[in-house]
Formats: C-alpha cells, sequence, structure tokens
C-alpha cells in the first residue's frame, strides 16, 4: 500500500489529473445520476482554490507594479496595449470565420418570457469602479479589485521609501503561493468529483440539441489553443512549442476541467517564470513582470472569452436568419465592448443589438458545461502567451521578425480555410438538421388527463335541452355541481392555449385549467367550439358556461363579463422571415407605406394598438377565422398578422419560414387575459377569479404556462443511463 502511495507522489501532476478525469468518467457512466452526491466534493474543492486568488492578485498587482521603475511601467503600457490589440484581431479573425461551418437549417422556438423585457444594459460603473473597495472584494468584483490594487500599486512606483513595503508584500505573496500549491495538489480529486458529476447526470439529448454549436465552438478553440497561441509564442520568442505545451499542460488541464480561469492564474504566472528561468533568462524582471501583466490582462476580454460571443452568429441561425458578413463588424465592436461585462449581462444585449430574439440566451446556459471548459483553456492559453511574449517584450528577449510572422499568418489563414470547410462538409452529412419542433408541439399531451370528458367538433352535435339557464337565481357554481357538466368553449386554433394534438386530442392550457376545475367541482368536462363572432351569444344562451384566455378589454366588457386576468399577454407581429428587418423597428414599419395586416379577434383592440404605433400608416385591415389563412398565403397577400405573442409564436413552430417581431421603440400593447362569462353573471366571474388566485399560489398556473406556453418537458427527460442499472440491472431502476 505505502509503495502504491510512493508511486503517485512520483507521477506528474497532469498525470493524476488525467487519471482523476478518466476515473470520473468511469464512476459517473457506471452509477449514473447517483454521482451528483460528489456535487458537494466538486464545490468545496473549487471554493478552496478561489479561497487565495482574490488575495493573491491584490498584493501580487500593489507588489509588480510597485517595484517597476518609471520607464519601464511605461513600456509595459504602451507594448502591452499593442499585444492585446493583436490577440483581440486573431480573436475575431476566428469568431467572423467559424459560422461559415453551420449548414442550412429552418428553425423556430417556443415563446419565451423574456421576448418582451429589454435587453439588459452594460453599466462599467458598477463593474470598473470601486466606490468601497472592500465591497468589491467581499462580492469579487475582479475588475474594480483590479483597478484599486493598480492605482495603488502605480502610486508606488514614485515612493522612495517603499522597499519595506513591497518587502512585506513578497512574504504574503510566497505564503498564498505555498497555500495554492497545496490546492493544487488537490486537483485529482476535485477533478474526479467534477467530471463524475457531469457524466453521470447529463443526458445524450442535451447534448446532441446544441451539437453544431458544440462542434463549431470546439473546432475553434482547438484551433487558437493548440496551434494560434502556442506557435505565436514559439515565433516571438525563444521558447520551443513543445516546451511551451510541456510546461503549460498542468495550468492547461485544470482549466479544462474546473472551468475556471480565475483560480490557476498562480499557475499561469508561475509557469511564464519557469520558462524563462530554463532557458537562463531569468531576471527580478521576469520573475515581476508576469505578477503584474496576468492580474491586469486577465480582466480585459481575451480570446476564450470572446470566443463566446460564436454563439450569437449561431442563435442568428437557429433562428432561420444568419448573420452577414458586413454586419460583423459592428458586431465584434460592439462584442468587445460589451464583454467588458459578464457574457451573461453581454449576451442578451448583443441579441438585442442583431435583432434577435433575448429568449434565445436561454439556449446558452446548458452549452457552458461542454464548451466552457474549451474557451477556459484558450483563457489559459491566451493569457500566458500574453504574459510571456510581454515579458520577452519588455525584457529584451523578444524575437521578431516580419518574414516569419507573414509566413505563419499565411499558414495560419491556410489552416483556419481547411478547419472550417471540413467543420462544414462534417456537420452536413452527420448533423440531423431536420425540422422537429412542430411534430413536439403536436404531441404534446394533457399532464394530467381528464378522465371525464366530451369534445364536440361541431355546435350542432350538443343538446339545446341542457342549456344552462343563465339568470337563474342559483349560482353558477351551484349549478354546475348539481347538474354535474362544465361546458367550456374553445376555438381549435388557439395555439398554445386549445388545439387538436396529432393523436386528434383537445390540448392546450386552457384545456389544463378547465381540467383541473370540473375536477374541483366533481362535473364532467363538455368543450363546445366557438368563436369571437358567437362567444356573447353563447355564453348568455347558456349553451356554454366560459372561455378561457379572452383580452380584458372595454369592448369586450361590453359584451360578456371577465374574471381577474391570469396571463399577461402581448401583441406582436408576425411577417416572414426574410422581411423580419421591415418589421424590426416603427421606423423600419412607416418606411414600408401601404400595409395589409390580418387580425383575428376584437378589432378594435388591436386597431387602437396599431394606429397608436403607426399613426399616419395606411393599413388595410383584413379579418381571417383561420391563421393558415395567412401563414399558407400567395405570396403578396398579406404583409403580417397582428395577433397575442404567444399565439403567433407557437403557429411559427408549425411554420418555421415565419417569424414572431415585436418592433423596437413600439408602445407595448399589453393583453391581460381571462375567463368569460355571461353578461351579468359578475359573482361567477368573481368567484373565477378567487380560484385562479388560488391556482396560482399552489403553482399550478406557473406549471402549465411553463410546459403550454413555454415548452418546458414538451419533450420528456427520461431517466439517466448507467451501466449499474442497465447493463448490470444491480440498481433499483432496473428492469
Amino acid at each position: 500500500m505505502n509503495s502504491l502511495v510512493d508511486k503517485l507522489k512520483n507521477t506528474s501532476l497532469s498525470f493524476r489529473i488525467i487519471s482523476g478525469l478518466i476515473l470520473g468518467i468511469i464512476v459517473g457512466l457506471f452509477v449514473g445520476e447517483r454521482a451528483a452526491v460528489l456535487q458537494i466534493v466538486a464545490d468545496a474543492w473549487i471554493r478552496l482554490m478561489q479561497m487565495t486568488v482574490l488575495p493573491y492578485v491584490i498584493f501580487s498587482l500593489m507588489a509588480g507594479l510597485g517595484g517597476l521603475g518609471k520607464q519601464l511601467a511605461r513600456k509595459l503600457a504602451v507594448r502591452g496595449s499593442l499585444l492585446m490589440l493583436l490577440f483581440w484581431v486573431i480573436a475575431f479573425i476566428v469568431i467572423a470565420a467559424f459560422p461559415q461551418a453551420f449548414p442550412e437549417l429552418s428553425s423556430a422556438s417556443f415563446f419565451s418570457a423574456h421576448v418582451d423585457e429589454a435587453a439588459i444594459r452594460f453599466n462599467p460603473l458598477d463593474l470598473y469602479i470601486p466606490s468601497n473597495p472592500f465591497h468589491s472584494m467581499a462580492n469579487t468584483i475582479i475588475p474594480a479589485v483590479v483597478l484599486f490594487s493598480a492605482a495603488l500599486g502605480i502610486a508606488l512606483i514614485g515612493i522612495p521609501e517603499k522597499n519595506k513595503l513591497l518587502d512585506g508584500f513578497k512574504v504574503l505573496i510566497e505564503a498564498l503561493t505555498r497555500v495554492t500549491k497545496f490546492m493544487v495538489a488537490l486537483t485529482p480529486i476535485g477533478v474526479f468529483a467534477i467530471v463524475a458529476v457531469a457524466a453521470g447526470t447529463m443526458t445524450l439529448a442535451e447534448i446532441q440539441k446544441l451539437e453544431v454549436y458544440f462542434v463549431v465552438y470546439i473546432v475553434a478553440a482547438l484551433y487558437l489553443a493548440l496551434w494560434v497561441m502556442p506557435v505565436l509564442i514559439s515565433t516571438l520568442t525563444p521558447f520551443r512549442y513543445r516546451d511551451v505545451f510541456r510546461y503549460s499542460k498542468d495550468a492547461l488541464i485544470t482549466a479544462f476541467v474546473t472551468q475556471n480561469v480565475f483560480i490557476i492564474l498562480p499557475l499561469l504566472i508561475d509557469t511564464s517564470r519557469k520558462l524563462f528561468r530554463d532557458y537562463q533568462l531569468d531576471s527580478e524582471d521576469t520573475k515581476s513582470l508576469p505578477e503584474v501583466i496576468i492580474p491586469v490582462t486577465f480582466n480585459f476580454p481575451n480570446a476564450g472569452k470572446l470566443l463566446s460571443l460564436l454563439f450569437v452568429p449561431y442563435a442568428a441561425w437557429q433562428s432561420g436568419t444568419p448573420m452577414e458578413l458586413l454586419q460583423y463588424p459592428s458586431f465584434l465592436l460592439t462584442g468587445l465592448a460589451s464583454y467588458f461585462a459578464k457574457a451573461q449581462v453581454a449576451l442578451p444585449f448583443l441579441l438585442d443589438h442583431q435583432k434577435l430574439p433575448q429568449d434565445l440566451f436561454q439556449l446558452y446556459i446548458p452549452t457552458g458545461i461542454i464548451n466552457g471548459k474549451f474557451d477556459t483553456m484558450v483563457s489559459a492559453m491566451n493569457l500566458l502567451a500574453f504574459s510571456v511574449i510581454g515579458t520577452a517584450a519588455l525584457t529584451g528577449h523578444l524575437r521578431f521578425s516580419l518574414a516569419k510572422l507573414i509566413r505563419l499568418g499565411g499558414l495560419s489563414l491556410l489552416i483556419l480555410f481547411v478547419t472550417v470547410l471540413g467543420t462544414r462538409i462534417f456537420l452536413a452529412y452527420s448533423v440531423d438538421t431536420s425540422y422537429h419542433k412542430d411534430k413536439i408541439i403536436l404531441s404534446m399531451s394533457l399532464r394530467q388527463p381528464v378522465t371525464e370528458l366530451t369534445v364536440y367538433r361541431n355546435r350542432d352535435e350538443v343538446d339545446i335541452s341542457q342549456r344552462r339557464v343563465v339568470n337563474d337565481s342559483r349560482g353558477m357554481f351551484e349549478q354546475i355541481s348539481e347538474s354535474g357538466v362544465l361546458r367550456v368553449g374553445y376555438d381549435p386554433k388557439r395555439l398554445p392555449f386549445t388545439f387538436f394534438n396529432n393523436h386528434d386530442q383537445l390540448v392546450g392550457f386552457d384545456i389544463e385549467l378547465a381540467g383541473g376545475l370540473a375536477r374541483e367541482l366533481g362535473a364532467r368536462l363538455e368543450l363546445i367550439p366557438m368563436s369571437f363572432e358567437t362567444l356573447a351569444t353563447q355564453l348568455s344562451s347558456g349553451e356554454i358556461d366560459l372561455v378561457g384566455t379572452i383580452p380584458l378589454s372595454a369592448e369586450m366588457l361590453q359584451k360578456v363579463d371577465l374574471s381577474d386576468f391570469y396571463l399577461e399577454g402581448a401583441l406582436s407581429l408576425v411577417t416572414a422571415d426574410y422581411r423580419k428587418q421591415d418589421f424590426s423597428s416603427v421606423a423600419n414599419i412607416k418606411a414600408l407605406g401601404d400595409l395589409s395586416i390580418a387580425y383575428t379577434g376584437p378589432i378594435e383592440y388591436i386597431k387602437h394598438s396599431a394606429t397608436r404605433n403607426y399613426p399616419n400608416q395606411n393599413i388595410t385591415w383584413t379579418a381571417i377565422t383561420d391563421f393558415r389563412d395567412f401563414f399558407e398565403q400567395e405570396e403578396g397577400t398579406y404583409d403580417a398578422l397582428l395577433v397575442e405573442v404567444e399565439i403567433g409564436t407557437a403557429w411559427t413552430l408549425l411554420y418555421p419560414s415565419y417569424t414572431t417581431v415585436m418592433p423596437e421603440s413600439a408602445t407595448r400593447k399589453k393583453m391581460p387575459l381571462g375567463f368569460a362569462v355571461a353578461k351579468g353573471q359578475h359573482d361567477f366571474a368573481a368567484n373565477l377569479g378567487r380560484w385562479l388566485v388560488a391556482k396560482h399560489a399552489t403553482g399550478e398556473i406557473d406549471q402549465a404556462y411553463k410546459y403550454w406556453i413555454l415548452g418546458e418537458g414538451a419533450v420528456p427527460r427520461g431517466r439517466r443511463w448507467s451501466i449499474m442499472d442497465d447493463v448490470l440491472h444491480w440498481g433499483e431502476n432496473s428492469d
């Protein structure tokens, strides 16, 4: 046993990390979702690694900058800026090139609750200027902490009696380094836990959903991390390509597995020093400069961080409107400015800037599980390249050859072209880009089936003698309970509220609510077709008791009584994908001149909204009774469809060549939706409102909303496959 421990101690850290990674994969695949219990080990290790980094950054910046001479500090500012510009240009070329590998695609997405929200705006003051440095430290606002530390370090440059303080800082840095090295020794354990959890809980469906983005992103990351960055180091410095990898592999593997650049900053600084030391080029400057360069550049957008900008062209491709090359300069410059903040802040803003639905940002969140590991590796290599090349430039070890750089640039562009072309060919043949979301929405079923249910396809089928007496002295709830029947009106074309699925079952958000109400009243549910034209008559005659998702408007209140609203929808325009830009803003719409707009529902309510936003527009309004009249129109019949955004988005799932637009600068017309009952049934409407409040409180309406409107759970998530359950049949989940 002791000999085994001794052998493990004598192995390299890289070997132990890779062993932990492989063992984690094996354990995760073996036990499946049970591996989630190791999450606490993974979280504990990451916290331990983070513990010393912020103090290390603070003291190393103050000591490193404070120890510089004025001339060297000036050179660092000038040459560092030029070097950073070079890395940004390289990243921009890669980000513009790799979207060309996306194959052809038609697409659409479920409605997002964030579609009507304003873009998140980047506020540099909150991020960079620390009104209270201690608050910034406590909340790990790293750019603000760096600014504070750098300001103190620069102030120390001109102070004569600074050495005693700097010596104290160096002692603290050495102590922090020792603690960090101990934590790094625990890396194989942390890696094992992280990988086991990922391998045990991630499903193949989660990976397949974004496989095009994953493939393009990973290839781009490998191109930068394995070719561009290390070759640039070996071209501009005395260090050989293989030595760059040999010295950096521990930091790169740790960055890849942990998905955290912050915690490996001390490792990168140490790697930079080792290169100069082992090539016998070390000096006081080669020791101190990495302590300044790496923490400072960490807070600027680097190639790894900028790589996630690829998500915006991917989102455009996914929505069926790929970005054109002429759009990239503006997009990349805006992206660079935005990425001084976090990607979670920048990407929604950039999606809005490119006129893409912000709900696509939801796709970005799960990509971090895989892509985050690769962009972290690129970030680590970028920081190391910046440190090594920058230190070489400031200490006289830079080897600049224009001829070599031109050869490197030409070869790199050739490799880039071949890589992008090869990736496109691979994706075209290996990835299924056929459209399936129409099948997904039409395969949705009620989450809790209604056992006692009658669906009428035609009003003539309804027994007239069974109509409710609307003006009866008894309350409607009492009448429904006594008769044992709840009659609800439906329009089969109002996806996702009421529609027939591909099993010919009437389903949707309203049907689920109506089924719940019928169960609580102990009544059989009867569903009877209706339209906006016959709605008031059917309610007042007692043919139906209520109808769901009716707009709470003055026009409707003249005809029916309405409960309190339970959904807050909004009006939107639906148009062909290629005309999305035409309707993206009020200014663009006004420039179109005459318009032909189709509509369903109460026209006065809709026209009021449109004429307020486009007061001088000549609009021809055309009522349609079937949404297919718009989506299957002859070219040029209608310019757009004005409809509730939830309904419009659901229909674009069936017709992905159309898209839903919320025009920029337009006054948002909210559409509160509630139950409609017969005129004069105030008590019934009020009681329905109270029932809806109760359903909100229990979360039932929220759950139905997520399922039917947002599409969450539309594709059922099955149990995670594992060797233990599905091969050896040892577990409780075994068949």
